[in-house]
């Protein structure tokens, strides 16, 4: 009898063995599938475009350069990835116009001193800016033609939809992040700018 189950305990601890050793097999192969992917997403990733891009409120120095005094649309571009990256321009979308539209801040006499020259290159950490003055939009040539059109309802539309994209050399667009409060200044500029019996 105790033979016997000596002979069942080594049955079973030779089983238990031959188990482990077929697991190490599949072990193994997964290993070697996340070793290789984890190679080539990070192969990938040091190709991918990384650009972070907002358009907020801020402040720049206006006559005296001691003091941040003058408001601004400010929009910022950072590069937060390891391939460099060349910008072109950035571009705006508006409900009801068709096609892309291109403004220059870097052309305004006030401002444009301190955007950044187009073309401009920014590698990982590096930042490119363009600023906009609070009045930059109200004073176009034709502003019914952009945000400030002389319908409410579409003016309206427009300030809280528009869309502006970061065009770099490689073809990417970039999205650009509009905060809340850009909107909300921009509505508040088109309302202080309508005569008083017609401000919405």
């Amino acid at each position: 009898m105790p033979a016997a189950r000596a002979n069942k305990l080594t049955n079973l601890s030779c089983a238990t063995w031959e188990c482990i050793n077929s697991f190490a097999a599949w072990l193994s192969a997964l290993g070697t599938i996340l070793i290789t992917g984890l190679a080539l997403w990070l192969s990938v990733k040091d190709r991918m475009v990384n650009v972070k891009a907002v358009l907020s409120l801020g402040l720049v120095a206006g006559n005296d350069p001691r003091l941040l005094d003058t408001p601004v649309y400010a929009l910022s571009i950072t590069n937060v990835g390891p391939r460099p990256v060349t910008v072109t321009n950035h571009y705006w979308y508006l409900p009801f116009v068709k096609g892309l539209v291109v403004l220059l801040p870097q052309m305004d006499p006030e401002l444009g001193g301190l955007c950044s020259r187009l073309p401009f290159e920014i590698t990982d950490g590096k930042e490119g800016h363009a600023f906009y003055p609070c009045d930059f939009f109200s004073k176009l040539d034709e502003p019914e033609k952009f945000l400030f059109h002389k319908n409410p309802l579409t003016a309206w539309l427009r300030i809280h939809f528009f869309k502006v994209r970061i065009a770099t050399t490689i073809g990417k667009r970039v999205k650009v992040t509009v905060q809340r409060p850009v909107r909300q200044k921009l509505w508040r500029t088109y309302r202080e700018s309508r005569p008083q019996g017609e401000r919405p």
